[in-house]
């Protein structure tokens, strides 16, 4: 579920960690999560996007440390679009 990726490992440790039943279902059901998870982050700023699914202390880490494709697997994971994904990994790499 977390396609190889590190931040998405310990996204769904942490999610197991408050509830386990969660990521049970998350992996039964990955396509039916999948589109639960993306309508409830509609309308959200990126930065509730980031507190709703607990990514951002990584995303911080993730700017700090200048790891680019770990922002974008997080943004990812926030269901964004490359076009905006690009646009925030810009803004805050280059500021």
């Amino acid at each position: 579920m977390a396609s190889g990726s590190l931040d998405g490992l310990r996204h769904f440790l942490e999610a197991a960690k408050k509830d386990y039943r969660d990521v049970l279902y998350w992996s039964e059901y990955e396509e039916e999560a999948r589109e639960s998870s993306k309508s409830a982050l509609s309308g959200m700023t990126v930065n509730e996007m980031l507190q709703h699914t607990g990514q951002f202390d990584a995303f911080d880490s993730a700017v700090k440390a200048d790891e680019i494709e770990a922002l974008r697997g997080i943004l990812k994971r926030c269901f964004l679009d490359n076009e905006n994904i690009d646009a925030i990994i810009k803004h805050h790499i280059n500021t």
